[in-house]
């Protein structure tokens, strides 16, 4: 029997914990702040005897139930007989130094190396979900420096293709401009596009994702009409060309996996198509990836939805086609929706078998309403606008579950952005019918997504390990008033690593329970930007990538103010590409609560800069854009502002606090009192 001061009480009504993963979105940052860097594990104090370390080093990510190993060495050597905890576990190395796992469940963990005599030391990977076997290409389209939802939020969703488009305008001289699109549009030379291009390309291939890359069709700075024999139309042919060979040569270079570098053709279906299947030898010969035959010519469902017949190209030569499924509303019935659907992928399969290529469907999936007849009758059918994506989204998979495809690429399936009826988060309504559609959506369309993209885990077995890492640092803090503590989280320990989850939990809630009850500060963390009470804890986010976040906003053709903060423009004494090399890039952010309180601790590749990324909470558990349900936290050197966010702004919203109880350090520390994200029982990426 465990006895605490005498007296054993349950607290259980003050026993929660918050599963947080916290999403990293718009990063706000100025200049760096302070000089220092990170404090090596194991380092010494005057008076201490300097221990030898060690270094422990694995690959950035792996996957559930593949083999995940461990280097452990010490000066260049390979250590035997290393302790290596990771995600609950324990392995000794071998005499090559080498340490193996294999767990069934994701998330980011630590690897931890421990010898007597040496210094410990640790890393960082992500464990994701295994993808579905029956969908080897799983895309989602995003853009450069326009991630909206993370990629860690991507990974662990199975998406293992990021789609993303090469832009390029005319003139009203037909003359062709590379094109930059994020928050705005902006034209720019081959060479800054290049650089952005190569700059968000090496970012996604830092998170392990292939690239598909799309050739964006011209989009004419007004309407134009070609006629017949006009020499606008030969100057705009010989440019698509020009523009397909060097994008080719491009995605060669950089080691890209699917490329269509024509994309969708607005103008001339059959004379494009013509031009790419001269054009194929040439390209075959600088691009040694998959080729896409684009969407030119077989389109998707809109030629349904306009009574057409699906025109018919030769494919044979390319890789792949890519039916759209971008579904207008021409019909008041769904089951007239559903059955172009089904027409569209028939047609598919027509093409796979005469000419060979793999079907790949994109665009999936969103609805483009023009007229408020069409916008009433179909949606009476549903509940709400969401309700109807959903619907399409389910009817989709369920009719793809049914044939051989070789994967799909989703779209407009964001969460955090009000998504507009034609596919772009820039289009605004201009009738109030339209403003009913133009709405905030919640994370059950990307669910619907993530369904289909990856395998189930057992969320029970994450649930106990977190158990056990809160259960840890508790324990770390009450053991000399409840001795038996440190007995007992190794029986959990034992059952968990014998699968047995209902006794973990069971065993930690009796130690939390009277760490609470007992102490003033149950988790024994002092804010003092000193991440040693965090070592044994697993991070809820990691960022494998060292590559910096900042490089768009050092362009000056694409940002030519000053950087911007929360705080307003920064001081003009030194410019943003003078800071660029010193501005933090985040690695992990680490999170735990006991009943008052969610610590945060945030990481960095380098020393903490003063205005780290700006972080979002939801307390509703599935992004419901609930009033009173979204946070978010904005930094400085100062303090840490806490606001309400309002629906209109993603950086808006009503003031709730100043938060002083922080500190920069190595890290950066914050104590947050949960009376003011209204203490949730579960917080959201």
């Amino acid at each position: 029997m465990r006895t605490v001061m005498n007296k054993r009480i349950r607290v259980h009504k003050y026993f929660f914990l918050l599963t947080i993963s916290i999403l990293v979105v718009s990063l706000l940052l100025a200049s760096c702040w302070g000089d220092g860097g990170e404090r090596e594990e194991g380092a010494t104090t005057p008076g201490e005897i300097e221990a030898v370390p060690l270094n422990i080093s694995s690959p950035p990510f792996s996957e559930v139930n593949k083999p995940i190993s461990f280097l452990v060495t010490s000066e260049g050597m390979p250590v035997e007989d290393a302790t290596v905890c990771f995600a609950g576990y324990e392995r000794r190395t071998d005499a090559s130094g080498t340490a193996s796992f294999q767990i069934d469940f994701p998330g980011s963990f630590k690897g931890i190396a421990e010898k007597e005599g040496y210094a410990p030391s640790s890393t960082i990977l992500w464990v994701f979900p295994e993808g579905n076997e029956d969908l080897p290409i799983r895309a989602i389209r995003t853009m450069p420096g326009y991630d909206d939802m993370g990629l860690s939020t991507y990974r662990m969703a199975g998406v293992n293709f990021v789609s993303m488009k090469v832009y390029y305008q005319f003139d009203d001289e037909f003359n062709l401009h590379p094109l930059i699109l994020g928050e705005d549009k902006f034209i720019v030379s081959r060479e800054i596009q290049e650089q952005v291009l190569k700059w968000a390309i090496s970012r996604f291939k830092a998170w392990g994702f292939k690239v598909y890359l799309q050739a964006q069709s011209p989009i004419p700075s007004k309407r134009y009409t070609f006629k017949r024999g006009d020499v606008s139309k030969d100057k705009y042919m010989e440019q698509i060309k020009e523009q397909a060979l060097w994008l080719a040569e491009f995605a060669e270079g950089q080691g890209i996996d699917l490329l269509d570098p024509f994309g969708r053709c607005e103008y001339f279906s059959l004379e494009e198509m013509s031009v790419y299947k001269e054009l194929l030898p040439e390209l075959r010969e600088r691009f040694s990836g998959k080729l896409v035959g684009g969407h030119l010519g077989l389109g998707g469902m809109e030629y349904k939805d306009f009574g057409c017949e699906f025109p018919e190209f030769d494919y044979s030569g390319f890789d792949y086609i890519t039916p759209r499924f971008e579904v207008g509303l021409y019909s008041d019935s769904p089951l007239e929706v559903r059955n172009r659907i089904k027409e569209c992928l028939q047609f598919a399969e027509y093409l796979k078998e005469k000419y060979g290529v793999g079907i790949l469907p994109i665009w999936l999936a969103n609805f483009c309403v023009y007229e408020e007849y069409e916008y009433k009758k179909f949606y009476d059918e549903f509940i709400s606008l969401e309700d109807a994506r959903v619907w399409l989204l389910d009817a989709i998979f369920d009719e793809l579950s049914r044939r051989e495809v070789e994967g799909v690429s989703a779209y407009d399936i964001h969460y955090r952005v009000r998504p507009s009826l034609h596919g772009g988060p820039e289009w605004e309504p201009q009738w109030q019918w339209q403003e009913e559609l133009h709405s905030w959506q919640s994370k059950r369309k990307f669910n619907v997504v993530s369904t289909n993209f990856c395998q189930e885990w057992d969320e029970d077995v994450t649930s106990a390990l977190s158990m056990l890492r809160h259960t840890q640092m508790s324990v770390n803090s009450i053991v000399a008033t409840s001795p038996d503590s440190a007995t007992e989280l190794e029986q959990a320990w034992q059952a968990f690593r014998n699968g047995d989850c209902p006794l973990v939990n069971t065993i930690t809630r009796e130690i939390l329970s009277d760490a609470y009850a007992y102490s003033d500060n149950p988790l024994g963390i002092t804010v003092d930007g000193d991440p040693s009470e965090w070592h044994h804890l697993d991070p809820v986010y990691f960022n494998p990538s060292q590559i910096s976040p900042w490089l768009l906003r050092s362009v000056p053709e694409l940002y030519p103010e000053s950087a911007k903060t929360p705080y307003g423009p920064q001081p003009p004494s030194l410019s943003f590409e003078e800071r660029l090399p010193t501005m933090g890039n985040l690695k992990a952010i680490y999170a735990i609560n006991d009943p008052e309180y969610l610590y945060l601790m945030l990481e960095f590749y380098g020393p903490a800069p003063s205005f780290p990324p700006y972080i979002d909470i939801d307390a509703s558990g599935e992004w419901t854009h609930e009033d009173g349900k979204e946070f978010f936290l904005v930094f400085s050197p100062h303090v840490v502002i806490a606001h309400n966010r309002t629906k209109n702004s993603r950086l808006e919203g009503t003031k709730l606090a100043d938060l002083h109880d922080f500190a920069y350090g190595d890290v950066i520390e914050l104590k947050i009192p949960l009376e003011i994200i209204q203490s949730p029982n579960r917080v959201q990426d």
